[in-house]
């Protein structure tokens, strides 16, 4: 018997595409109605996956209220509203198959080297959103910094902590340090699961019987963390094995997320660089990459994609990475 992939619900009455973007409190007859749909569902539930060896993860990057289009968004991406609708037809059309949903979740504290409150000039005025900092503008006393990560035990004084930050960026080609609008703060609105998102993803571990994963990033005061397995820098070599060991367990892992020029690709290339490293033997694995489907219909960048994001890309089809479109037919790769 073939296995059931859409859910028998209509999209609609799980999700409200109109109100896409904006931020609520799901109330709990919203709750209770979900679930009492979700039981209504003819799904095998996730642990049949594991048993068939068909385990499928749709890894989701950054879905989160501040980086959707609405109102309220603290760092909106144009696209997204549109991607969202795409991306919620697509976990709908596959809830039945999908084992496992792991959102990615930003999550920053206000004293951060890529916040305002972190810099002033010899003025004391903070940066602006958007100001790009380098070490020689640090050098210089064109910016100075304020706070020292409390955590850091190393002897290194602030201004000579953000030199060495920023070289590092700068020496390994990354985007220089960014000064962002506050965003995702720890506990707030905007660093929650866009509603009508989580509704979805809610849904779908009620009719699955399965537990989504979320993947927390973005805590370390002293480096941005676009990518969810590591930050921009790390003295300490910080890498998310934890998510590494998550991906390992799925025979497909499908990809979308916000915003496609940092966050989304950043994840991406650091997963492709880990199972490349032919230097690691425990981490190469060349097989993962071309399990991984990116649906490029589904992401969006902030402003424009450069040619060092296009050639970020090019390098990870070129490994194995296959970029697809969320309407293509996936149905044999479910199948079981």
């Amino acid at each position: 018997m073939a296995r059931v992939l859409q859910a028998r619900t209509p999209l609609e009455k799980i999700v409200d595409f109109s109100k896409i973007g904006l931020i609520q409190q799901l109330p709990q007859d919203k709750y209770m109605a979900l679930s009492q749909l979700a039981e209504q569902e003819e799904f095998d539930s996730a642990a049949a996956d594991y048993s068939n060896g068909n385990t499928v993860c749709v890894i989701v990057v950054d879905w989160q209220n501040d980086f959707i289009e609405g109102p309220m968004a603290h760092l909106g991406v144009d696209g997204s509203k549109a991607d969202s609708e795409r991306a919620f037809r697509f976990l709908h059309n596959y809830m039945g198959g999908i084992t496992t949903i792991l959102s990615t979740v930003d999550t920053h504290s206000p004293q951060s080297i890529f916040f305002p409150t972190w810099w002033m000039d010899k003025d004391y005025q903070n940066p602006a959103p958007f100001t790009t900092i380098s070490s020689k503008e640090i050098e210089d006393g064109i910016w100075i910094p304020r706070f020292k990560d409390p955590s850091d035990k190393s002897r290194k004084k602030p201004k000579q902590k953000a030199i060495d930050y920023c070289k590092e960026l700068e020496s390994k080609k990354r985007p220089l340090l960014t000064i962002w609008p506050y965003h995702c703060e720890q506990g707030s609105t905007g660093a929650a699961l866009e509603t009508q998102y989580f509704q979805l993803q809610w849904y779908h571990s009620l009719a699955r019987s399965t537990s989504n994963l979320k993947a927390i990033k973005g805590l370390d005061p002293s480096s941005d963390m676009y990518g969810a397995l590591k930050p921009e820098f790390s003295e300490t070599n910080f890498l998310n094995k934890p998510l590494i060991d998550a991906v390992l367990q799925y025979r497909y892992i499908f990809m979308f997320g916000q915003a496609r020029n940092y966050c989304f690709d950043t994840t991406l290339v650091q997963l492709v660089d880990y199972f490349m490293n032919k230097s690691d033997p425990e981490a190469y694995n060349p097989d993962v990459i071309n399990r991984i489907y990116v649906l490029e219909d589904c992401t969006s960048p902030i402003g424009t994609m450069t040619p060092e994001n296009l050639a970020v890309e090019a390098y990870c089809r070129d490994c194995g990475v296959h970029f697809v479109k969320s309407t293509d037919d996936f149905s044999m790769l479910f199948a079981d």
